[in-house]
């Protein structure tokens, strides 16, 4: 396992500190952790005289009404949230109707809400006056963690999402703060998720994970929590003390050698399960959203690559992949084209591609994405918001493409580039 450059993440919220009761963590003492990000890079952060970006504003409001819509008990619900308005009841929740996800869902888009306030700077202890948010959040995903350290239930068909989300949420956390609870449910998850892990090679999604179904899609987050607790430990290893985290290094082998049997060689695209296939859909979406516009399985590729320092060592592979990810850029377009999901990691691998690719993905996603953010009503309706309009609208609903857009916008924030071995 190479060593990995550190995450930076960015401040872009100023606020009030979190309260003591919203903030039950346990400081580490500062001889004995390391963060592998100590100072976040502030390139989100205005100055009072400044005037935001447009990227800015929109995660600002992104942000603002993801922390209205979170339910009293520190969950975002995918199906309820319209139930919440800063904490009070709603009474005309009906009016958000349209958003609704699956309640099944709730842990994983939790999961997902925590990456996007921390893809921004915004932890427990940040003076902002969404950290209470956070702390409220990562409490009630604790609370969900059971005896082997599965996060949510264990029924439903995409239940390992869930368990993923949430894993990847607590690793991050913890990486930023060090708070040993917060560290705890991060090992017990990882350790978990290590269990389900297929005898030399990755995972697959199911009733059953234990099965000898592989695909792409579960293992990108599974792995990609590997490699951020592999960077927490690299930080504290690179400073004499002892890595806090325990990680199976064959993930990282494991994964390089699925990427191998997926890839169709000669196009550079990555399959779901096989080589050839592309990426899954609702069975009653299949048609709607034709497979054939998105490569978010060979973005992942491309993202896993580099993050392993083998951009170099798949330079070709890797150039293939990028022109068939460029031959699909993002677009809000009707006829099964939006894909906020492919986005998502096609954001993360133009990212650590380099400034050309990242400045042409970019240019695309922000077309897409900033004109269409919701900007009627107040933060209780749509205000700042996304409609759900890809094939995974129905799942995660509103919250999960206002978070998963909001992630997309943030990627330049969440990982430094990786310098090849």
């Amino acid at each position: 396992m190479p060593k990995l450059v550190a995450l930076s993440l960015i401040l872009v919220l100023s606020g009030v500190l979190a309260s003591a009761d919203d903030a039950a963590r346990v400081r580490p003492e500062a001889k004995r952790w390391h963060s592998p990000f100590p100072r976040r890079v502030k390139a989100l952060h205005v100055a009072p005289s400044a005037k935001p970006s447009a990227t800015q504003r929109a995660v600002n409001e992104a942000l603002r009404w993801l922390a209205a819509h979170q339910s009293p008990d520190g969950r975002w619900e995918a199906e309820g949230f319209g139930r919440w308005c800063d904490g009070a009841p709603q009474k005309q929740a009906s009016a958000l109707k349209e958003g609704r996800g699956r309640r099944m869902y709730d842990v994983g888009i939790t999961g997902l809400v925590l990456q996007a306030f921390l893809a921004a700077g915004v932890t427990p202890d940040t003076r902002s006056q969404h950290a209470p948010a956070v702390s409220r959040a990562l409490k009630w995903l604790i609370s969900q963690q059971d005896r082997d350290g599965c996060v949510g239930s264990r029924k439903g068909p995409l239940w390992i999402y869930n368990h993923a989300l949430a894993s990847l949420a607590f690793v991050e956390s913890f990486a930023v703060t060090g708070d040993r609870r917060v560290g705890r449910a991060a090992q017990r998850s990882l350790d978990y998720s290590a269990s389900l892990r297929k005898t030399g090679l990755v995972w697959g999604d199911g009733d059953d994970p234990r099965s000898d179904r592989n695909d792409t899609s579960i293992s990108a987050w599974m792995t990609l929590a590997a490699h951020v607790a592999q960077m927490v430990n690299d930080a504290n290893e690179a400073a004499a003390t002892k890595p806090p985290l325990r990680v199976d290094g064959r993930v990282f082998g494991g994964m390089a050698r699925w990427l191998e049997k997926v890839t169709e060689q000669d196009y550079g695209r990555v399959g779901y399960a096989v080589r050839g296939s592309g990426p899954a859909r609702p069975h009653r979406l299949a048609k709607a959203f034709p497979a054939r516009y998105s490569e978010s399985l060979t973005s992942i590729g491309v993202l896993m690559r580099h993050l392993a320092g083998d951009g170099e060592k798949h330079k070709l592979l890797l150039d293939l992949s990028l022109v068939a990810m460029f031959d699909q850029l993002p677009q809000w377009k009707s006829g099964g084209h939006i894909d906020m999901y492919y986005w998502h990691w096609g954001s993360l691998a133009t990212w650590q591609v380099g400034a050309e690719a990242w400045s042409r993905w970019r240019t695309a996603l922000h077309a897409a994405v900033l004109p269409n953010q919701r900007s009627d009503g107040t933060y209780c309706r749509f205000r700042g918001s996304w409609d759900p309009r890809d094939p995974w609208a129905a799942e995660g609903g509103r919250i999960y493409a206002t978070a998963i857009c909001c992630l997309s916008l943030l990627s330049p924030t969440r990982f430094e580039r990786v310098r090849p071995n």
